[in-house]
């Protein structure tokens, strides 16, 4: 299934990391989206990564055999009406072949 977002490429025995300055508004929210790797894919496995600010708040390390989207969803309420920097991290995990990372249909939502 097709989904909008970023794909990325991490390095052999590194990251990649794709940042964006934001300013949260003061109503709590969650980062949601998906994560997964390219359809057909002979990856030996990724790691995703969310941070903010420096701090790891999700993880995922997708395996050889990850062959569906998999959902995240991160609460940001402890940030809420601050400047923060948001991070999504593709690690190798070793070798990069076929590592093709990708962050489907990210966004924020309201928390209760």
């Amino acid at each position: 299934m097709a989904r909008a977002g970023l794909t990325t490429h991490p390095p052999e025995d590194g990251q990649i990391e794709t940042v964006f300055a934001l300013s949260l508004p003061p109503q709590p929210l969650a980062l949601r989206g998906f994560v997964g790797l390219r359809d057909g894919h002979q990856s030996q496995g990724v790691g995703f990564r969310v941070k903010v600010s420096e701090r790891e708040l999700w993880r995922w390390d997708s395996g050889p055999a990850a062959a569906t989207w998999q959902p995240f969803s991160v609460d940001l309420s402890q940030y809420a009406g601050r400047s923060v920097i948001l991070s999504l991290v593709a690690d190798s995990l070793g070798s990069y072949a076929f590592d093709w990372a990708s962050w489907g249909d990210v966004g924020f939502a309201p928390l209760p």
